[in-house]
């Protein structure tokens, strides 16, 4: 879940030697605060890391930039309340989240159009890029409806937008509806939109979101198979070999933008294969890499699927009650309800507290799929308020 994430990956400030302008960028910064050519520099270093998903790294810079805002530099206040949201939903804060959301949006609704255009990640648009924040947070606490109102919120913004810049701005639109089609079980629409992403960016010659669609295409594919009637395994393998291959590429070219989504997608696909061992061997290093980049908002989804490779049922039990505190801890009650479901499934009557808790305390509305399953097993269990 990041901003920007159509960015060129090789070239210009993506290059190897970059990391070095970077930190150079930061000492000089240190020597002359007020300097706006090293401060508009230092910016770009948060597009740097944001393609890694560096949470660690884009939290230090921003405070750094943070230091220097002040009336005479609004579009600063600008990048760094818009980083900040994004840096702490990653960091799994939503309460941090919401206060940067909201100091974010204020700059938009007021004289901020100017922001929104001219201090942009990769020609992402400030309120598409607010949007796209809204979406996945809403994902992970389960309202759907308010996802799909920041979805529209994103259409609508994208029709205004000029024409040399929509492409990037509909890619990502387009990105954003991925995920929540996903969250939805909609695999078949899931795998429909990333083909068409996939020969749009193809037909303009637009590598990099070419590379982001193959990959989308290539996790809902699998999970078309995977989740099909007749689940034919040389062919499930053949495609988590095609999605794996793709994930490799991404982690030699330093890409880790919704990585974890996509890793949790590879062990639900190796677990429906019969590769238990090797699902969890995959969320473990997953799990390594999200405590690094101080990337945890989906590290519950990734323990509750990890819980499934367990040796053994008290050990299924001890891993799903993790990820179940986990989420509950960060607030993302869509993640907590379904490690939740998990665990009552796995244990029953033992579990059934924790399950008519986190049911109590979803988003009243928001439609999510596990919500209607989670009530009629718990009125098939003689729970009829919930």
């Amino acid at each position: 879940m990041e901003r920007g994430h159509l960015t060129g990956l090789v070239d210009g400030y993506q290059r190897p030697a970059a990391a070095g302008d970077f930190q150079r960028c930061v000492q000089l910064l240190g020597a002359h605060p007020n300097d706006n050519e090293l401060l508009a520099a230092l910016t770009a270093i948060i597009s740097y890391h944001s393609v890694r998903s560096d949470m660690r790294a884009m939290g230090q810079v921003t405070e750094l930039l943070r230091a220097s805002t002040d009336d005479q530099r609004p579009w600063l206040r600008y990048v760094v309340e818009s980083t900040s949201a994004w840096v702490a939903l990653g960091r799994g804060d939503r309460e941090a989240s919401h206060r940067h959301q909201v100091a974010w949006e204020a700059i938009l609704a007021g004289d901020g159009e100017q922001y929104a255009v001219a201090i942009e990640f990769v020609w992402l648009d400030g309120f598409v890029d607010l949007a796209s924040l809204q979406t996945f947070e809403c994902i992970l606490i389960g309202d759907f409806v308010g996802a799909e109102a920041a979805q529209a919120r994103i259409e609508r913004r994208v029709e205004h937008i000029s024409p040399d810049r929509r492409l990037m701005n509909i890619s990502q639109a387009d990105s954003v509806k991925f995920w929540i089609l996903l969250a939805r079980g909609d695999v078949h629409g899931a795998a429909t939109l990333a083909r068409q992403v996939h020969e749009l960016a193809t037909s303009h010659g637009l590598d990099t979101i070419r590379l982001f669609a193959a990959t989308e295409r290539a996790a809902a594919d699998a999970l078309v198979v995977a989740l099909g009637d007749n689940t034919d395994r040389d062919e499930l393998s053949a495609r988590i070999a095609r999605l794996t291959k793709l994930l490799d590429l991404w982690r030699r070219i330093g890409l880790e933008v919704n990585r974890p989504m996509f890793d949790a997608i590879v062990a639900r696909l190796l677990l429906i294969a019969g590769y238990p061992d090797r699902a969890r061997a995959w969320l473990g290093t997953c799990l390594e890499v999200t405590a690094r980049l101080d990337l945890t908002s989906y590290d519950a989804e990734v323990m509750r699927i990890r819980a499934h490779t367990a040796a053994d049922a008290h050990q299924r039990h001890e891993e799903l009650a993790a990820a179940r505190e986990l989420a509950r801890r960060q607030g993302f009650t869509w993640l907590e309800l379904r490690a939740a479901l998990d665990d009552f499934e796995l244990r029953g009557e033992p579990a059934r507290e924790a399950l008519v808790d986190v049911v109590g305390r979803m988003p009243a509305g928001g439609d999510a799929p596990e919500l209607a399953r989670a009530q009629e097993l718990l009125v098939g269990h003689g729970v009829t308020r919930a």
